[in-house]
Parts: C-alpha cells; structure tokens; sequence
C-alpha cells in the first residue's frame, strides 16, 4: 500500500510546523557554508511573517521577491505564504518590460530586492522604471499597484525612500497562519522553457 501523503489538504503552516517538530535539529538550508537547522528556519520564518506585517503586508496581499538565491529568499517566501499573504517568484534574468509586466499582472503591492552591490542592481533598474521608487511617490502610472519597494540589505541615504528590511524590528505579533489550504499561496510565471 502507498503511503499517503501527509501534507495534502495542510497550509503551508501547518506544513513548516509539522516538519519542524519532527526534524527540528537537522539541516533544512546550507548557504556558503553556513548552516540552518529546521528550528532556525523556522525562526527566520516567523521572524520574515513579523515583519511583513509591521510592513502592512496582510493575507491576500501579492508580493514580488525579486533577487538570486539566498536564505533571505526562502524565509520570504514561506513566511508570506504562511500568513496567507502571496510571493510572487520574479525571475532574476527579466529584462525591463518582463519584469515591469510581472510586478504588474501580477497585482504586487511591494517588492523585495537585494540592495546595490550584487551582480545585478535590482533598485537602480526598478528606479530607470519609475522615478517613483527613488522619490518614494509610488503607486504611479508605471507600477500603479506598488506601493513598497524593500531592499533586504542596508541601504545607503541615496535610497532613502526604500524601505530597509534589516531596519524593521519584527517586534509585532506572529500574524495568524492561513487557514484555507485551497487559497492562492504562490504565484510563478512560466519562461516558456520545459
């Protein structure tokens, strides 16, 4: 007999917390030899979930995470899906109007990117965009739905309208879990490849 999947009909939650209480001390995430046990996760997570909601970010809200791989990704990631809010995967390689278009179409009301110094500068372009992320006038006729922009790194006063994510405190308290296993919970555009 098959086993049955136990996570079917469970909300992402639900999912995190089940498998934190049974492989709490084993390693979920190792990123340039660093580490994360389950129960670390776990902490970013609700840590990631906290924050957003001293951002404003609620359950329903759409949110674009914009950046390469890295933990702060997955503690984004799951700690909106966790509290009903939606993440938005946007591709690093879109070129201007891919990525205006998927911020957009996609209903996004903030948007997560690293700060100035990675590979790619995800704040200047988003500025060439829109004038607004840099002036802190957003939503505009450009991104007529954002209304943060979030860099998940220290920013300099150049982005000064920016929110810096390492400068909110999470000292708010743990947003609810979603209860509905069959609400959206994450949104992924498709590149056209297999």
């Amino acid at each position: 007999m098959a086993a049955v999947n136990p996570f079917i009909g469970k909300t992402y939650g639900e999912t995190i917390s089940a498998i934190v209480d049974k492989y709490r001390d084993g390693i979920a995430l190792t990123f340039e030899g660093r580490d994360y046990t389950f129960g670390e996760a776990k902490q970013h997570i609700d840590d990631a979930s906290r924050r957003l909601a001293q951002l404003g970010i609620r359950s329903g809200d759409n949110i674009g995470i914009w950046m390469p791989n890295r933990p702060e990704y997955v503690w984004l990631w799951l700690g909106a899906a966790q509290m009903g809010a939606v993440p938005v995967l946007i591709n690093t390689r879109l070129r201007k109007l891919e990525f205006e278009y998927q911020i957009n179409q996609s209903k996004s009301i903030a948007i997560f990117v690293p700060g100035p110094g990675g590979y790619r500068d995800f704040l200047s372009e988003l500025a060439e965009s829109s004038p607004a992320v840099r002036d802190g006038t957003l939503p505009d006729a450009v991104f007529p739905n954002l209304t943060k922009v979030v860099s998940v790194d220290p920013l300099g006063a150049e982005w000064s309208e920016v929110v810096d994510w390492t400068q909110l405190d999470g000292k708010v308290e743990t947003p609810p879990y979603a209860t509905d296993p069959d609400a959206p919970s994450l949104i992924i555009y498709s590149s056209g490849t297999t």
